[in-house]
C-alpha cells in the first residue's frame, strides 16, 4: 500500500460530510455513486476504521421514526 496520501478518498469524504447523501456528494462532484462509495471505503480501510454509518432510510424515515419513538 502506498505511503502517499489518499487525496482523492479526503476530497470525497469531505463532500460527503458537507453534502450528506454520497448521491448528493457524487452529484456535486460529476461522478457515480459508486465512485464516491469506493473512494471513502478506501479511505476508510487505510485509516482503520468506518467512517460514515450508511443506512437506506431517508430522512422523513428517520424523523418519523423519532417523532413516534418506534424503529422502522
Amino acid at each position: 500500500m502506498s505511503k502517499l496520501p489518499d487525496f482523492e478518498g479526503l476530497a470525497m469524504f469531505a463532500k460527503v460530510a458537507e453534502e450528506r447523501p454520497f448521491a448528493a456528494a457524487a452529484r456535486a462532484m460529476g461522478v457515480s455513486v459508486a465512485t464516491v462509495s469506493r473512494a471513502v471505503t478506501r479511505l476508510g480501510e487505510r485509516l482503520g476504521g468506518r467512517l460514515f454509518n450508511r443506512t437506506s432510510r431517508t430522512r422523513a424515515d428517520r424523523l418519523w421514526s423519532h417523532a413516534c419513538g418506534a424503529s422502522l
